[in-house]
């Protein structure tokens, strides 16, 4: 909230291993402010007396005027980047900037003066001071009801022109909420997501959630899953619970005001931040591996950005192994898409009061996005369904089975014995369906 005005803003910054992403949502004025809204992406003294090294800036590639007095009001504006020579004693002679979205920037160089007895009258110096300024802004306009604007960008320091541009093409980062609830981003590279819970809700995001305001940041390599928490409103007197899409074989350390409340089949842990004043409490996992809580989720926990990009590799019915099996129907059995399985479901005849047929599958057991139905026909043309399972919960008797039994987690495993003795029927067949709700 600004000081004695209207204007409303969500904003983050999410710094990652070298880029700073910037996210901001919400932006809204009372409907009779007529003061234009700016969000200023940089604002970068350019040059100093004496100093007679020209900065550069492009602007998708391409090279701007270096005169004092140059602006710009350009659409479609994906990635920026500037040289200023005159900063490279401090690492940072170079800065780009990637836009996800193409943005329309506005930008300016001009000089500047002033002294700084203007802000410090009885210790500032007299001195007219004058120097060269470069500046970037987005402008989102006037009168800013909701649901207002948004921004999103990402600064990459100490990146050429050349690395900008690659970055732009493939970058690390991905937005995964920017709303006035959650603002939250995944580098893709690192294994590191950050994400700011603005209300308290359980509603996820990405299969994040939060009761509470909160930020929360997971670093999952090489097996191990490691998550920090806090409450930086200072103003939470109680506990803050979240869930992680990731399922855990143990818990490797953790801070005391932590509890862990399951493992399985999403880590669920609690935090006290009574007195915490702010400070991050830490937790880690050890055997962790991330849950494919849709299909949404699916293509990105198992394949590679160029690899998603061909839907018969890694598309809902692409195979992706090559078995035979689609990757919608790998995902619902809770199986990995880059290997072969051969016999993911097997059928057997056991003896319960007569013979009988029986399946044996497994199933994600916290994909919400899958049906699982057992069936059964005489014909092969009339089905009908004896047992179901619908967003990850457990398979119910539909009243046509015999027995309907689940073990194990990630993938779990199931048995169902048809209710019906092959004795009684000339034919008798079992099936299995998956589809989306």
């Amino acid at each position: 909230e600004a000081h004695l005005s209207d204007l409303r803003a969500r904003k983050s910054w999410f710094f990652f291993d070298d880029e700073v992403v910037a996210l901001g949502a919400g932006i809204t004025t009372s409907s009779n402010n007529p003061h234009p809204i700016e969000t200023i992406v940089e604002n970068r003294l350019l040059g100093t007396p004496g100093n007679t090294s020209t900065p550069t800036l492009r602007v998708n590639g391409v090279l701007q005027s270096s005169a004092t007095g140059w602006s710009m009001n350009q659409p479609n504006v994906s990635w920026v980047h500037l040289r200023n020579p005159m900063q490279a004693t401090y690492g940072n002679a170079d800065v780009g900037y990637f836009f996800p979205e193409p943005v329309q920037l506005r930008g300016k160089r001009e000089s500047r003066s002033g002294r700084w007895s203007d802000i410090n009258e009885p210790f500032g110096g007299n001195s007219l001071i004058q120097r060269t300024w470069l500046t970037l802004w987005l402008d989102h306009g006037e009168r800013l009801t909701s649901p207002g604007a948004s921004y999103a960008w990402v600064t990459l320091p100490g990146k050429s022109q050349a690395q900008t541009a690659t970055y732009a093409a493939n970058p690390d980062i991905e937005i995964l909420s920017n709303t006035t609830a959650v603002q939250a981003v995944r580098d893709k590279r690192l294994g590191a997501t950050g994400l700011n819970f603005w209300n308290h809700s359980t509603a996820p995001v990405a299969g994040f959630s939060s009761d509470r305001r909160a930020s929360l940041t997971v670093l999952h390599r090489d097996g191990s899953l490691h998550a920090g928490l806090a409450d930086p409103t200072q103003e939470n007197s109680g506990h803050i619970t979240v869930e992680l899409p990731w399922h855990a074989a143990a818990v490797a350390e953790k801070d005391p005001e932590i509890t862990v409340l399951q493992l399985t089949p999403v880590i669920r842990l609690r935090a006290n931040v009574h007195h915490t004043r702010g400070r991050g409490l830490s937790v880690a996992f050890d055997a962790a591996h991330e849950v494919a809580l849709d299909w949404a989720a699916f293509p990105r926990i198992y394949f590679s950005d160029v690899e998603r990009a061909d839907p018969s590799l890694a598309g809902p019915a692409g195979d992706g192994s090559g078995d035979g099996l689609s990757n919608f129907l790998v995902h619902a059995l809770g199986l990995d898409p880059r290997l072969r399985h051969p016999r993911p479901v097997s059928t057997a005849t056991v003896d319960e009061g007569g013979l009988r047929l029986a399946l044996d599958f497994t199933r994600a057991s916290a994909a919400s996005d899958v049906v699982l139905e057992v069936q059964t026909s005489e014909n092969l043309t009339d089905w009908t369904p004896i047992a179901r399972s619908s967003g990850g919960a457990p398979f119910v008797n539909l009243g046509g089975a015999r027995q309907v039994s689940e073990s194990g987690s990630h993938p779990t495993r199931v048995t169902v014995v048809d209710g019906q003795a092959v004795s009684s029927s000339a034919r008798r067949f079992l099936r299995l369906t998956a589809t989306s709700p």
